[in-house]
């Protein structure tokens, strides 16, 4: 019988190396930039946009955020792949115990019905030092009611905009209340523990009834301000008119002494200037038209080379079977991020998120 159970114990603990590791061949070992579409379902402007996003999000508010689409996920669940993806790579920032950024990681792992897999799968995976305000519900909400709509309509570029695009808002406002706390943020807080003091409440009062006397002298000085500004221009005007009028008579006067052969003359001389200015717009108008066709050629060109390189990164796509095959190394090149720089190491998933299935 001891025999038996330490043959089971055995089987146990040698398949569970075996497991991880093959968990490990559904993904690249490294990512291709905030996000790594292996399933090649989202265009290169599609991409970088996505990308442009998360950047922004990273430099404003220090989360990282990585967007994973898999063709298939194979027998795991997809909150295990998700998992995985942030451990192995990294997603998040490292910190001290206590930094309010450490393990501030987040995965979004999308995997589109279709031949390889029966199912579609979205799974919002949270590190830990995003848990408090990503919460499990949260993150299966955006999944459920933001993305997986779009996903059965096969707008697979739309959930994902939108999915990122819930979470940058929690993200963002968390970081403004934590960071930045605003005087409500403040009077929240304090009122968590019970009743606000009537100290706090005089001194809200009174900054609020300063704000709107400030307010009420500010418009009437602008009032007062913009009623001299109307009287400045109008005088200005009547000086204007006064000058052109003044002008107009001496011109007259000047033309009214002139002998017929004068005038003649400068009536001639005239139409010789306006023919030249006449013709030196023409040139302009030719050589601005040339530069455009020129510009246009060359953009063309660029547009026709951009085409056949991402012809050609799909192409070398074009024969792998995901399912079963393992990475290994790098998965290639960059996927539009070009601030991407890889993720800051942290790791920190423990199975937290949520998701729902298609």
């Amino acid at each position: 019988m001891k025999r038996v159970i330490g043959l089971l114990l055995s089987i146990f603990v040698l398949t569970i190396p075996l497991r991880a590791q093959g968990i490990g061949t559904l993904f690249p070992s490294n990512p291709t930039g905030f996000v790594t579409d292996v399933s090649k379902i989202l265009s290169a402007e599609q991409t970088h946009g996505i990308n442009v996003t998360i950047s922004e999000l990273r430099d404003s508010t220090k989360a990282e955020l990585a967007v994973v689409i898999l063709p298939t996920i194979g027998n795991y669940q997809s909150y295990e792949v998700a998992k995985e993806i942030g451990r192995t790579w990294g997603v998040g920032r490292k910190g001290d115990v206590g930094d309010p950024n450490r393990n501030n990681g987040i995965v979004m792992l999308v995997v589109p019905k279709g031949p390889q897999s029966e199912h579609g799968y979205c799974f919002i995976a949270t590190a830990t030092g995003v848990q408090g305000y990503i919460t499990d519900s949260k993150a299966s909400s955006i999944c459920v009611d933001d993305m997986i709509p779009h996903f059965r309509a096969g707008n697979y570029s739309a959930g994902i905009t939108a999915g990122v695009s819930s979470l940058a808002g929690i993200v963002e406002s968390e970081y403004r209340r934590v960071n930045h706390p605003t005087v409500a943020d403040t009077a929240t807080a304090v009122s968590a523990d019970g009743p606000l003091p009537i100290t706090i409440l005089i001194t809200v009062g009174g900054i609020a009834l300063v704000i709107i006397i400030i307010l009420i002298i500010n418009g009437i000085h602008n009032s007062n301000e913009e009623k001299k500004y109307q009287e400045h221009m109008a005088q200005e005007d009547a000086r204007r008119r006064q000058r052109a009028a003044d002008a107009a008579a001496a011109e007259k006067k000047r033309w009214d002494a002139l002998t017929p052969e004068q005038k003649k003359k400068e009536l001639a001389e005239k139409a010789e200037r306006e023919e030249k200015e006449n013709e030196r717009r023409k040139m302009e108008a030719a050589a601005a038209a040339a530069a455009y066709l020129a510009s246009e050629k060359s953009a063309r060109s660029r547009r026709n080379d951009d085409d056949d390189d991402d012809s050609s990164s799909r192409s070398s796509y074009g024969g792998s079977s995901y399912g079963g095959s393992s990475y290994g190394g790098s998965s290639g090149g960059s996927s539009g991020g070009d601030s991407f720089g890889g993720f800051g190491g942290g790791g920190g998933f423990d199975g937290g998120g949520g998701g729902g299935s298609f």
